[in-house]
């Protein structure tokens, strides 16, 4: 945790803005070695899971993900994130249960180097977004796959509901979608 430093007359040293950005902002580290119960999302005790990450960071924060297969499903975004992966070694698999993300207006999220898999929202009453549902926020993707995932209606992968959405160097393969968009609607 970041200390704030006051000097003899009360002020705020000059670091002292840096400080309080680096205070507003976390960086959690995820593995699949982790523990949800005893870690604290630091480098040397990290958290298991992706949604006990999500749950735990700050707006702005910074999830660094380890090698490894991780299950999420339908974890919900509504701040400013990062997550980040090491390319084709950072799984994140849905097991076919729903879909990965749903992301509020007010979301901001950000994934690099991440393989996100079995997305499905077939035994949904809106079936939208087979992985990703953007529901207004920004989404952006780079150096990230979304495979195999399912839609019962339109966006196999991806629906982006009045979003802002950019993919960069990222690929959308086999997905599926009932009535539009196979990949991204």
């Amino acid at each position: 945790m970041e200390t704030i430093s006051i000097n003899s007359e009360n002020a705020l040293e000059e670091n002292s803005e840096k400080q309080l950005k680096d205070a507003n902002t976390n960086t959690i580290y995820i593995s699949a070695s982790g523990d949800d119960l005893t870690g604290d999302g630091s480098k040397d005790n990290p958290y298991k899971t992706v949604k006990q990450g999500i749950e735990n960071s700050n707006n702005q924060s910074i999830i660094y993900l380890s090698e490894g297969n991780f299950d999420a499903q339908n974890i919900s975004i509504d701040k400013t994130l990062t997550i980040e992966g090491v390319k084709d070694k950072t799984v994140i698999d849905a097991n076919h249960i729903s879909r990965i993300f749903f992301m509020t207006s007010d979301a901001k999220l950000t994934l690099i180097r991440l393989t996100l898999i079995n997305g499905n929202m077939s035994n949904n009453e809106t079936g939208l977004g087979g992985s990703i549902y953007n529901d207004g926020g920004e989404l952006t993707l780079i150096n990230c796959t979304i495979k195999d995932s399912y839609s019962g209606l339109n966006g196999g992968a991806i629906y982006n509901n009045m979003g802002k959405l950019s993919l960069i160097e990222s690929d959308i393969i086999n997905n599926t979608a009932v009535q539009y968009g196979g990949a991204i609607y």
